[in-house]
């Protein structure tokens, strides 16, 4: 375990197998997660306010809203929470609509365990180094 214990992570993600494996790779590095199956739940967990993530980790195309409408929203937060957001389509990386919800990271699935575990710690210390758009494309 590291300092990762006290940090909550919102994972929004509307594949029930990929939602149950990024909790389960999250919980076992000692994060907590909170889970939304979709964006209108993602919106709701946010718009409550009794939950202030220290992450979210958002797909693309998801019912209801989708992750550009999730950190559409999170940006209007007074603090500043690190989004990671998540798509099976290459071409997205380069849409308007991506570059200029402007998430903090991009990540194309798949993606390693490895690379996700390594991306969320480097964003929760700070020492996470795009300025404005990062693109991680990871190998199978």
């Amino acid at each position: 375990m590291n300092n990762a214990t006290k940090s909550t992570i919102l994972v929004a993600e509307d594949n029930p197998f990929f939602r149950r494996l990024l909790t389960h790779q999250l919980t076992n590095a000692g994060y907590e997660v909170l889970v939304a199956e979709d964006g209108r739940q993602a919106m709701d967990c946010l718009h409550e306010g009794q939950f202030k993530p220290d992450l979210v980790l958002v797909d693309l195309m998801m019912p209801h809203y989708s992750g550009l409408d999730v950190i559409a929203k999170i940006k209007t937060f007074s603090h500043k929470v690190p989004v990671i957001l998540m798509s099976g389509v290459e071409a997205t990386l380069t849409s308007p609509g991506v570059t200029h919800s402007n998430p903090d990271l991009f990540l194309s699935k798949p993606f390693s365990s490895v690379h996700l575990l390594a991306s969320i710690r480097s964003m929760l210390a700070g020492t996470h180094s795009a300025k404005r758009f990062n693109a991680l494309i990871c190998l199978n």
